[in-house]
């Protein structure tokens, strides 16, 4: 068990922290920072506060977190996992997990003993699942379907065939439509839009339309498959506390400049330069960060079997070995990093990974 493990609070907590007895991730989850009538003092204890968590983070992972990440590493390698990502690093700062901590309304994932910050797997599969069918959608939303001929009904096949790669390896199509962009198509709506054409309905007989049709009422539906891989938490490379010049987490700031408009119900108040700024500090992973994001195989399915979705699995899987598509995933995975992020704030330039040259 851990020696950081804090399962007990002093009646007035310490301005700072007491030697090592202290959890991080508890303090920093669990304690309320008191809002007294000085509000500039409110402020600068908050990032005093935050400060303090940056530091205590750093001290104990400089020895620690090495020991930490091997035996992680072992395990992972004792069920084939694949360390994907591994020549990515943060352009900018990071964060993971913006809305987890109640007391501070901004949060960080810590780890729950030793602090350190981490990608949870749930993350990891949700960008990559978002990024692929992203991808898929700029490849169909240009077809249409008018008349019916060899090029156009290879061009649906090998959409289906893409479609379906998807819904095997995360379990379902889940893309939901923009709220901001009404307009924009999924993947599912795309497909049941096909389905109902007067080209297809009028040419039911025909055993490839017939083929098709089923394969796209199976994809529309939202029968989930569970899915082929696993995503396990991504975490910093073992050299990450190394450097103790420049630490690993970092406090910053959002500093919104209307707080009566974003407060307003109905827009009663209008966002005039009358009002003003309440910054709000946060802690974010410093720039440079290396990951290794662990990806693997729950099974192969090897061959047909009495089971509909084994044999489902076989047929879609038949020209892919896994590595083709553990391939496939580092593929999304470079997409999410250069072009979607990863984590809170993307439209202000978190989040985003380049390759170390």
């Amino acid at each position: 068990m851990s020696k950081y493990v804090y399962t007990t609070l002093d009646k007035i907590l310490p301005f700072g922290f007491k030697k090592n007895r202290s959890s991080p991730c508890l303090y920093y989850h669990k304690f309320m920072i008191h809002e007294g009538e000085n509000k500039k003092g409110e402020i600068a204890y908050q990032i005093q506060f935050l400060n303090d968590i940056a530091a205590q983070v750093q001290k104990i992972n400089e020895t620690e977190y090495p020991k930490w990440y091997d035996r992680y590493l072992t395990t992972l390698h004792n069920i084939n996992v694949q360390l994907l990502g591994t020549e990515f690093e943060t352009t900018w700062r990071l964060i993971s997990g913006m809305g987890s901590n109640p007391a501070l309304e901004t949060g960080l994932y810590l780890h729950h003993l030793y602090g350190f910050p981490y990608i949870p797997g749930s993350v990891v599969k949700g960008v990559l699942h978002h990024v692929a069918e992203k991808e898929l959608m700029e490849n169909i939303a240009d077809v249409e379907i008018q008349t019916l001929n060899e090029d156009l009904l290879q061009t649906i096949e090998q959409s289906i065939a893409k479609a379906e790669l998807i819904r095997v390896l995360f379990g379902s199509l889940r893309l939901e439509k923009d709220e901001k962009n009404p307009a924009e198509e999924t993947p599912k709506v795309r497909f049941a839009v096909w389905k109902n054409t007067d080209v297809f309905n009028d040419n039911k007989e025909n055993g490839m339309i017939e083929n098709l049709l089923s394969r796209m009422n199976i994809l529309i539906s939202d029968n989930h498959t569970g899915g082929l891989c696993n995503f396990f938490d991504a975490v910093p490379q073992k050299t990450a506390f190394a450097h103790s010049e420049k630490q690993m987490l970092q406090t910053d700031i959002i500093n919104p400049h209307y707080p009566a408009y974003y407060n307003a119900q109905g827009g009663e108040a209008p966002p005039s330069d009358d009002q003003s700024p309440i910054p709000n500090y946060f802690l974010a992973i410093k720039p440079g960060t290396k990951f290794d994001f662990p990806i693997n195989i729950k099974f192969w399915p090897r061959s047909i079997g009495r089971d509909d979705g084994e044999n489902e699995r076989v047929r879609i899987l038949h020209e892919f070995t896994e590595q083709s598509v553990l391939d496939k995933l580092s593929h999304w995975l470079e997409l999410a990093f250069s072009l979607y992020g990863v984590g809170a704030k993307t439209s202000a330039g978190y989040g985003y990974f380049n390759k170390n040259s």
